[in-house]
């Protein structure tokens, strides 16, 4: 694929002073930062949610890693620019993000709008904000056609189920039926005489392969219930947790907790656990309107990323549950890296807000914040699934 990416930063004049030599230097370029994130998913997610903030600093990691793939297909690049250009870096992540997504691995679109459509949502954004929504928009359109085909009860039966035919005995009935080598085009003219012949062979090749027919139909039949059951009960069992209001990780009613934000984390762990690896944006729905039931209609209860942090690591089973997303020591934290460094002290927390990469400013609903836990629990799954799946 071509290095559109900085050609569009061009456009929207976040970069300057290229020619072409110095886009095919890039497209060059981008093939290494594509190889070294390919079979790595947790360094694919820090490359999102550096790569979408038009305010990454220029001492940021992940940046350094890109310029130093630029560099080994251009030795002149720190020559051309008197400080580091950050945006023709983030131009180059950004294209080989679109290319690993653009292939046809499942998890990889997924993971990546997880990760970064919540910070597309909250985070301000400049003039790459034509280029940042499309692209967003893409994924999230293809993880929407992928988690709909998950969920739906038409799909359980298989249209493309293979039915084995004898294909020597189907060669046989053409050619009987027509009077022709099996081999040979079949006119209209020979239609009419042939029709009967053509019934009683097809009758013929079915109780031929009546054994065969029978196991394949069953087998499809099967498959087709048993889809059908696994989807039925999902839907039971979330209309029953929302219904219910019980929390099955804290093993409590869900209006017992005291705390919002535990609260707020309770519901999206409890229904991240009920759910397959993607899900149709309709899970969201249904977890915002869930929430109101607990913060209310206008989502009263309101909360800094900071404050959430602080408050929800009290809950001794919830700071255990967030151990597991200690930060990385480099680069861009991931939201679920951010509330476990609350865990650590206040100074771990501080630092990883610097990394977070939001604005201080910031303040979401209850509702808002179960959506977000919910998509880093579902990313981080698929992230790691996928690395676990390869050893």
């Amino acid at each position: 694929m071509g290095i559109s990416f900085v050609r569009e930063f061009l456009r929207q004049r976040l970069i300057q002073g290229l020619d072409e030599a110095d886009y095919e230097r890039l497209a060059t370029a981008t093939e290494g930062t594509k190889s070294r994130l390919e079979d790595d998913y947790l360094t694919l997610r820090r490359y999102c949610a550096a790569l979408l903030d038009e305010k990454l600093p220029d001492a940021d990691p992940t940046l350094d890693e890109i310029q130093r793939d630029v560099e080994e297909v251009w030795r002149t690049f720190p020559g051309k620019y008197p400080t580091r250009p950050a945006a023709v870096l983030r131009a180059v992540g950004l294209q080989a993000l679109a290319d690993i997504a653009a292939k046809d691995e499942p998890s990889v679109k997924p993971i990546l709008w997880l990760t970064g459509s919540t910070l597309v949502e909250h985070m301000p954004l400049g003039r790459d904000r034509e280029i940042l929504i499309p692209l967003m928009t893409q994924w999230g359109e293809a993880v929407e056609e992928l988690a709909v085909r998950e969920w739906q009860d038409t799909e359980a039966f298989n249209t493309n189920t293979h039915i084995p035919f004898d294909k020597t005995a189907m060669a046989k009935l053409g050619a009987d039926a027509f009077g022709v080598d099996e081999n040979s085009a079949v006119t209209a003219v020979h239609l009419a005489p042939v029709m009967l012949k053509i019934t009683q062979g097809l009758s013929n090749l079915v109780n031929h392969n009546a054994s065969q027919l029978s196991q394949s139909l069953a087998q499809a039949l099967t498959d087709g219930l048993s889809r059908i059951a696994v989807s039925q009960k999902r839907r039971t069992d979330l209309l029953w947790w929302k219904q219910t209001l019980y929390s099955q990780s804290l093993q409590t009613s869900y209006r017992d907790i005291q705390s919002p934000a535990v609260q707020a984390f309770a519901l999206a762990y409890d229904l991240h656990l009920q759910l397959p690896s993607v899900y149709p944006q309709s899970i969201e729905y249904l977890l915002r309107e869930t929430a109101k039931e607990l913060f209310g209609e206008l989502g009263s209860w309101r909360t800094s990323p900071c404050a959430f942090a602080t408050e929800v690591v009290s809950h001794p089973a919830v700071a255990k549950t967030l151990a597991e997303f200690q930060p990385t020591s480099v680069g861009r934290v991931a939201f679920l890296e951010f509330l476990a460094a609350a865990s650590q002290n206040q100074a771990e927390l501080d630092a990883a807000k610097l990394r977070v990469g939001l604005p201080d400013d910031l303040e979401l609903s209850g509702g808002d914040i179960s959506v977000w836990v919910l998509r880093e629990l579902t990313a981080h799954a698929l992230s790691v699934f996928d690395e676990e799946h390869e050893e």
